[in-house]
């Protein structure tokens, strides 16, 4: 049932990225970075879900740890056979290894090495409930077989429950931040979505209209020339500026530069000399 709804998901996504660029070709890593947002937005989604209604409106049962494994020997070493078993799940998706949750990993902890914690407590079934916590370095080493635990269940959750020691909200929001980032990726890679770009300012021709001296309360004299052009779209434009030289007369050519989005305001600049 949740590997369907994952493929409804993951086809909804490239069903729209499809319909907003028809015509275009979309790349296969568009394609790739909307599947990997997409598991990471419905992991964090689901995973966000559950812990409100396990703090809000679950239940505490007690359990009793079965069993812990890790990525690291006793003595420091890599378990060769653990990452290869984490990065051969990376793809497949299983639930904990997949690339978003390895990423996780090293963001909240500093570290890809995996820490589990196997545990057993009563439920609805007759013959108990089980499961398994990714949990920090300090909870594995502090917690041992047939060791007592507390388990958090949501009031309606089929799924297991988490030890009671171990909050999820951080992974849920890592998974949810990092499926939009990748989500917005894949937009750009496709074309659905492109980066504001800095407008900068257009010149044209223009003509002197009208030259008028300003007097300052310094003594200081300006001349305000007033000058005509026409803009991108070919409507007449008249803007005014003021200068230190004299010498500025009605019909003298000048170039008036403004920026796209007001052709009305334009700053006076002397004509380039041939």
């Amino acid at each position: 049932m949740i590997i369907a709804v994952e493929l409804v998901i993951f086809a909804a996504i490239i069903w729209w990225m499809y319909l907003s660029c028809p015509g275009a070709q979309i790349g296969i890593g568009a394609i790739l970075l909307a599947l990997l947002a997409a598991r990471a937005l419905y992991d964090g989604s689901i995973l966000a879900v559950r812990e409100y209604e396990r703090e809000h409106s679950g239940r505490v049962t007690m359990g009793t740890v079965v069993g812990k494994l890790s990525s690291i020997r006793a003595d420091g070493s890599q378990r060769i056979g653990a990452r290869r078993y984490s990065r051969s799940r990376w793809l497949v998706g299983t639930n904990g290894f997949a690339i978003h949750d390895d990423l996780a990993r090293l963001f909240l902890t500093g570290s890809f090495n995996v820490w589990v914690v196997e545990y057993r407590y009563g439920c609805e079934t007759p013959y108990g409930c089980s499961g398994r916590d990714f949990v920090p370095q300090a909870l594995w080493r502090r917690l041992h077989v047939d060791q007592t635990v507390n388990v958090r269940r949501g009031k309606s959750e089929m799924r297991p429950g988490r030890l009671d020691e171990n909050p999820r909200w951080a992974f849920a929001m890592f998974d949810l931040v990092f499926g939009s980032a990748l989500l917005v990726v894949a937009a750009i890679v496709s074309g659905l979505l492109t980066m504001p770009r800095r407008r900068g300012y257009l010149t044209a021709p223009a003509v002197v209209t009208a030259v008028e001296p300003v007097t300052y309360h310094d003594d200081a004299k300006r001349w305000r020339v007033r000058f005509a052009y026409f803009d991108p779209h070919g409507a007449p434009q008249e803007s005014a500026d003021e200068v230190a030289t004299a010498g500025w007369k009605p019909g003298d050519g000048c170039v008036a530069v403004f920026r796209p989005e007001r052709p009305d305001v334009a700053t006076f600049r002397p004509r380039p000399a041939t």
